[in-house]
């Protein structure tokens, strides 16, 4: 689930302690919707007051202090300081458009006892926020950008089979299916990886991988299993 469905799924709802759905604000709390999605996200949930989330060495967030050329990212978890005010703090969900002047965020319980809700705030009173690790996409591959892209296609040329994988290479990789001798394949790309492997035919290494695109899937397999080469 990401963030526009989890908003979708609660607004003008009350999420109560277990998540579920509250009849009692006074047991829907602001923390009760960031654990709520903590769970969506598969991230630990928080224990404690709102106004604990600033010194929760959590295993699953980064914390990031408030200053006035930052902003929060969607997802990101906005926690305000403890104050005369706000004796507990308060916690909410970030959402897209945030600017160093301002944001969006979802909540519950502010003003005190209102359902879940996109408000907009100030940064008055914000101590930073956490981000999810799980939100931060992971870096290309060194291998994407060497990619050469084009159409061609080839015929299984290992016995009895070939593996495909999830990225090239045989470290690391996933083994996704596999292709029997003589399947005719076709490819939209192949790049330059990894030591060679012996040619099924010739027994020369070849260091090439060839990216699959046949009958619904996709995945990468060594060139040396292969009939066939990229006229490109």
């Amino acid at each position: 689930m990401n963030l526009s469905e989890f908003v979708q799924e609660w607004n003008g709802k009350l999420i109560s302690v277990d998540g579920a759905l509250g009849p009692d604000p006074y047991g829907a709390q602001c923390v009760c919707v960031v654990n709520e999605w903590c769970k969506e996200i598969g991230v630990e949930a928080f224990a404690g007051n709102a106004a604990d989330f600033e010194f929760d060495s959590h295993p699953d967030c980064e914390w990031i202090g408030n200053t006035s050329a930052n902003y929060p990212l969607p997802g990101d978890i906005v926690v305000w300081a403890r104050s005369p005010s706000l004796p507990y703090g308060h916690v909410a969900i970030a959402e897209a458009g945030a600017t160093i002047n301002g944001f969006s965020a979802f909540t519950q319980n502010w003003p005190y006892g209102s359902a879940c809700h996109s408000q907009a705030y100030t940064y008055a009173g914000v101590a930073g926020w956490l981000h999810p690790n799980v939100l931060t996409p992971p870096a290309p591959a060194e291998w994407e950008s060497q990619v050469k892209w084009g159409r061609f296609g080839g015929t299984i040329s290992a016995q009895p089979s070939a593996n495909v994988r999830n990225a090239p290479g045989t470290q690391g990789t996933e083994v996704l299916y596999v292709l029997g001798h003589g399947s005719s394949v076709g490819f939209d790309g192949y790049v330059h990886w990894g030591p060679g492997i012996p040619d099924a035919i010739t027994g020369q290494p070849d260091d090439r991988w060839f990216h699959v695109v046949s009958d619904n899937r996709e995945g990468w397999i060594a060139s040396a299993m292969v009939n066939g080469n990229p006229s490109f």
